[in-house]
């Protein structure tokens, strides 16, 4: 929606997530040199990591995948690899193909970042005009003004409009990922309090972003280990996805999770 011409009237239609089969016949068509042995060994290799292959059911996710895949190296280390071939593209369009290069994309890049932890601090996906624009206004300097930033975010594709006047960012996981970068930014001290909420929603996935992105998150993962875990093993599951993930931690603090599962 962010490439159409304001008032542009026609039929808009929501792609969803691909199942197995449909996913196996995506990486077909973009890459039709490949055998049904390499196709079916490349989707085995993604299922082995649950929320990378949850992230390349969305179609964009899986053509940036095969886009930057020559066929014979290893996969992406993480989901936060992918996301930022991803954003590469939000943030520096002009590198990739013909278009107009935005204002300030260090800027627009620390902006969308704090937007995305303003929410989720309020528990909202969307955001009203007047709160992205101040937002924006925080960020804004001599390269580029709060209204720049604002229209390069709707431009790239970072946000889309919704109903109401209200804003929002396509994919919530990246949301919760440019979320996950502020924190880790601006508030790094914080992590660990933060870690004991991280079952709760809308903070799971950002805190799980923020704990796999860490040089080593022995310390924060030993201390969750220290507390009661609830009946359903919470707190375990969520460190056993960011190891599954490439977070960085002793090989105790490993084997403890893998004990509790």
């Amino acid at each position: 929606p962010a490439v159409l011409p304001a008032g542009f009237d026609a039929p808009k239609y929501e792609i969803l997530p691909l199942d197995g089969a449909a996913m196996k016949a995506f990486v077909a068509r973009w890459r039709p040199g490949l055998s049904q042995a390499k196709i079916e060994a490349l989707v085995a290799r993604i299922d082995a990591h649950p929320d990378m292959a949850a992230l390349t059911r969305i179609p964009l996710f899986l053509s940036l995948l095969l886009a930057t895949w020559d066929g014979s190296s290893g996969l992406p280390s993480g989901r936060a690899e992918l996301i930022e071939a991803y954003l590469n593209t939000l943030f520096r369009p002009e590198e990739h193909k013909d278009t107009v290069r935005a204002v300030d994309p260090e800027g627009l890049r620390a902006a969308s970042e704090a937007l995305s932890f303003h929410l989720l601090e309020r528990g909202e996906i969307g955001a009203g005009e007047r709160d992205v624009r101040k937002v924006m206004a925080s960020y804004a300097g001599p390269k580029a003004s709060a209204d720049q930033l604002h229209d390069d975010a709707l431009r790239a594709g970072l946000l889309r409009r919704q109903g109401g006047g209200r804003l929002a960012f396509p994919f919530p996981i990246i949301q919760e990922y440019l979320a996950a970068c502020h924190l880790l930014a601006v508030h790094k001290s914080e992590i660990a309090t933060r870690a004991e909420r991280a079952v709760e929603r809308p903070w799971a996935h950002a805190i799980q972003f923020a704990l796999e992105q860490l040089p080593d998150a022995t310390s924060i993962a030993t201390d969750l280990l220290a507390k009661p875990d609830d009946a359903f093993a919470s707190t375990a599951r969520l460190l056993g996805r960011c190891i599954a993930n490439g977070m960085g931690c002793a090989p105790e603090v490993a084997a403890e999770v893998g004990r509790r599962l």
